[in-house]
């Protein structure tokens, strides 16, 4: 196990140190969902204000008493609901290149997003460059549903090789791009700063152009998973496929238990293989006039509806890798 994949490994540690009662209060969040709690959605674990409730244990003051850049609520909320599955991935470096320059600039399919393989997974590659966060390791992806306002975001926990932890978030708008769900987020607390006098501790990192193509390869990363048929293959077990944890019988009902061990998932590993051929195989030379120029087209996301037309139908996204285009014309 190399070092960027006992950190996460490592916080979880941490965590369970500093909440030995973790689990029976996570079960009891579980069993009051719909009955003395609010309800949510079946791909949201538990929302923001469950995670809230048991790192103040209901006292919102206890707060104060964590360091001023300190964010409780996010690493445990990422955390916490990694814990169940423990699900590390680790993309190959090739298929985090070509996802990264596959363009996002279409609407978010934010139905697609629902779809984890678990309620949080935990992404690792050494190919993943991030221009604002140069000294991260690998990141905690999963969803929210805010159970007063109904508001659903895609948040990310940043890991960096020190064990700090940064939050990054991205509400879901239906009918809004990834560069606007980016901006909604941030617009919307430097209006909460403003409300407080306190306009110079606005942030304008939204504005960052690398920031956001920061955020996009996270996104295309996260998307690549929710796909139709992604390239996920258990190291241990090869064939499985990744899924949400189930309650198991106990005294007085059901409750759920964490995983015992990570699990490796290997994503990509033959299409990289293929990718990194192609480009070593790409012909130097251009075509004629009568023959266009062999080239390697860009990697794309093509998205269709499936189902009846009068019935439930479903969104299906694929990532269309990158491929060798007149490749025989140029041979000739």
């Amino acid at each position: 196990m190399t070092n960027e994949i006992s950190l996460p490994v490592q916080k979880l540690a941490e965590i369970g140190k500093q909440y030995p009662a973790l689990n029976r209060s996570v079960n009891s969040m579980l069993l009051g969902k719909g009955r003395d709690l609010p309800s949510w959605p079946e791909y949201v674990f538990l929302p923001m204000a469950a995670w809230a409730a048991i790192v103040t244990g209901g006292d919102t003051r206890r707060l104060l008493e964590f360091p001023p850049r300190a964010n409780p609520i996010a690493e445990m909320a990422a955390l916490g609901t990694w814990r169940y599955c423990q699900g590390i991935y680790k993309f190959d470096t090739s298929l985090v290149e070509a996802l990264s320059c596959t363009p996002l600039d279409s609407l978010l399919p934010v139905d697609v997003l629902k779809r984890l393989p678990e309620f949080c997974v935990y992404i690792e590659s050494e190919g993943l460059k991030l221009e604002t966060q140069p000294t991260v390791a690998g990141f905690f992806a999963h969803l929210e549903y805010d159970v007063q306002t109904y508001k659903e975001e895609l948040r990310f926990e940043l890991l960096w090789k020190d064990r700090s932890m940064h939050p990054i978030i991205v509400a879901l708008q239906e009918g809004a791009t990834v560069l606007e769900c980016i901006q909604h987020v941030y617009e919307e607390e430097n209006a909460k700063i403003r409300s407080l006098g306190k306009p110079e501790l606005c942030s304008s990192v939204v504005y960052s152009e690398n920031f956001a193509r920061d955020v996009q390869k996270l996104v295309a990363m996260v998307l690549y998973l929710c796909s139709d048929k992604p390239e996920v293959d258990n190291v241990r077990q090869p064939g499985t496929s990744p899924s949400r944890p189930k309650p198991k019988k106990v005294q007085g009902g059901l409750a759920l238990f964490p995983a015992q061990r990570p699990t490796i998932w290997e994503v990509g590993k033959r299409i990289g293989q293929s990718l990194r051929s192609a480009t070593q195989a790409r012909p130097s030379l251009g075509g004629t006039h009568a023959s266009p120029r062999a080239h390697v087209r860009r990697g794309h996301w093509h998205g269709y509806w499936t189902g009846p037309r009068k019935g439930q139908r479903t969104f299906i996204l694929k990532w269309l890798h990158p491929m060798l285009v007149n490749m025989d014309m140029e041979a000739e």
